[in-house]
């Protein structure tokens, strides 16, 4: 039987990986592959699906030793899943931040058939300095791809150089009522309060902010009046802490926000995370506005990333008594 090979890299392409799932599972032999995400990994597993499922992590730069050592073990990952596998169906959905899945495409892409649905679109000026070389240089002896840094805001961000002859650029169009099967449900509140439901990256510590948990605060102690408020934290950053004297309820954090029921939902806000951006709600809204930064010119980097991954859909609000 033919295989299909489904690179997961992140919570926002769990619903295109189950579109793919869905559409080929009778004439396939499916395997998933979950990049750096633990809680993907859980949400898969919870859904019983017919297709091997394995999780590899993603080791960072910084842990230089635990890095190096990596690489080589990555080497016997390759062996181990893909050795000899040819005509196989391949599919992943970003080159940014993964060296892990550009290191199996890179190699995969000389004897399968590989397509690249880019979920985030992110490009920039490629940056030049003696650091920057040094990384591209050794990135590609340790992993045999090419790569390029560039800014967004004030992020370093680092992007696989795939060869468009071997990787092929698609679009995908997700079918909404055969991904129903796969939401999750939340049993919500139905007192006289309307629910509202805060998409949350735990981001108390980021630095771009100037006073995160007071602004988030000020908002909450507004809206808590109004609504019961539900908290989907972030799959892989988690929560912020002290919103939990806030919560009428806390969703499970390895529930992908873009396959969560938002039925009972009355309103769905978030900051700066793409899934406020990609929820699928009539009513849903960024509050990044009501936040202060440390560099404006970075809040509306962020904006413009939102607008992009919401092709201009996404409201923002500037004032909170407003919602």
């Amino acid at each position: 039987m033919k295989e299909l090979i489904l690179f997961s890299q992140a919570p926002a392409d769990i619903q295109y990986v189950l579109s793919l799932y869905d559409k080929n599972k009778d004439g396939f032999k499916i395997k998933i592959i979950v990049i750096g995400v633990e809680n993907s990994f859980k949400f898969f597993k919870s859904l019983g699906l017919s297709a091997e499922i394995k999780f590899i992590p993603l080791i960072a730069y910084k842990n230089l030793l635990k890095f190096l050592y990596f690489s080589l073990r990555l080497r016997r990952l390759y062996k181990q899943y893909f050795l000899n596998k040819s005509d196989a169906e391949v599919y992943f959905f970003s080159n940014n931040y993964d060296y892990v899945t550009a290191y199996f495409i890179e190699k995969l892409a000389k004897s399968n058939n590989v397509y690249f649905y880019d979920i985030y679109k992110l490009d920039g000026t490629p940056i030049k300095s003696f650091t920057v070389i040094t990384k591209v240089f050794l990135t590609k002896i340790l992993f045999g791809i090419t790569v390029k840094f560039f800014n967004i805001a004030d992020l370093q961000v680092y992007q696989y150089i795939y060869s468009k002859n071997e990787v092929h650029e698609i679009d995908l169009i997700i079918d909404a009522k055969k991904m129903l099967s796969y939401q999750y449900r939340v049993k919500a509140n139905t007192n006289s309060k309307n629910n509202l439901l805060l998409l949350e990256s735990n981001s108390k510590s980021d630095q771009k902010f100037k006073n995160y948990q007071d602004d988030l605060t000020f908002i909450l102690n507004v809206l808590k009046k109004k609504y019961n408020i539900y908290i989907k934290p972030h799959p892989r950053l988690g929560y912020s802490s002290f919103l939990d004297q806030y919560a009428t309820g806390m969703i499970e954090s390895f529930v992908p926000a873009e396959l969560l029921c938002l039925d009972d939902f009355f309103i769905v806000i978030g900051i700066d995370s793409a899934s406020i951006a990609t929820a699928s709600h009539d009513n849903k809204y960024s509050v990044i506005d009501l936040f202060s930064f440390k560099n404006n010119s970075e809040k509306q980097n962020l904006k413009k990333y939102l607008d992009r991954l919401s092709n201009g859909s996404l409201k923002y609000i500037e004032n909170v008594r407003s919602v």
